[in-house]
Parts: C-alpha cells; structure tokens; sequence
C-alpha cells in the first residue's frame, strides 16, 4: 500500500515539473464559408441562374469576388467582380450570377494590403430545358424510357 502512494506522489511530482508549451495554430483559415459554395470541389454543376456566398471572417477582412466565363475561344473572360468589407457582425453574404456554361467563381480575402487566402472553383450552370428532360425521363439499363405528359 506504501509503494502505491508513494509511487503515484513520484508520478504526480513528475508530471508538475514539466514544462508544457502551447502554440497558436496560424494555419487557421481567415475565412469560413457556411454556406453550400464548397471551393474544395475543382467542378460543380447548378441549374440555377445564381448561387450565395455566405460566411464569417474578422472584422475589416475584405473579400474580393471574381466571375470569369468561357469564351468561344475557351478562355475566360472577366464578366463581374464583387468586393465585400466585413462589417462588426463578423458575416458576410453575396449573391453570385452565373452565365450559361462555365463560370471560374475566384475568390481572395485580404487583410490590410496582404492577400491571406486564394480560392477559386469552376461553377458549369446547365441549361433548365435539360433539368426538366431528366425530371421527365425514366432511365433504366439498357436504354431509356421518356414519358410524354
């Protein structure tokens, strides 16, 4: 029973002469996106006209917006550009337009002059005439059944 005391005051006496360090992680994303604009997908597909950015980021945090679409030459071509200054609440939200096709959605938050974080991510909006074709069809192997209404 002596051994166990005195054992467990060593060990107690041990752990409390550590010296224990505890550092900051700076590789805490500047900005979080709480809605459903992922830009950790290279590609995603949307039938609608637009989508919302929306987030929370420090006060004064600036968050530029690019919208870029391809051209028949297949290059892409700047057709808007937002910028938005987060206010005290901390959140931020902003309509995106989309063209029909291909549309590079770029995004760069800055704080002060510095550019802290870089994402973008291709958003390739369908036409609504092919979202009711496959709303109205019936697919099964092998082939497909299309019912008429």
């Amino acid at each position: 029973m002596m051994k166990k005391i005195l054992f467990s005051i060593i060990v107690v006496l041990f752990v409390m002469s550590t010296n224990i360090f505890v550092y900051a992680d700076s590789s805490e994303a500047t900005v979080e996106i709480t809605s459903d604009f992922n830009f950790d997908d290279e590609k995603v597909s949307t039938f609608n006209s637009e989508r919302t950015l929306t987030g929370s980021a420090k006060e004064g945090t600036v968050i530029e917006i690019s919208i870029s679409t391809k051209n028949f030459a297949g290059k892409f071509r700047e057709v808007d550009f937002y910028t938005i200054t987060v206010g005290k609440s901390g959140i931020f939200s902003q309509a995106v337009g989309l063209s029909i096709g291909e549309n590079l959605v770029a995004m760069q938050v800055f704080q002060g002059e510095e550019v802290v974080e870089e994402e973008s991510t291709i958003v390739n909006r369908k036409k609504r005439s092919i979202k009711t074709q496959l709303e109205t069809s019936i697919y099964v192997p092998g082939g497909s059944l299309t019912i008429k209404k």
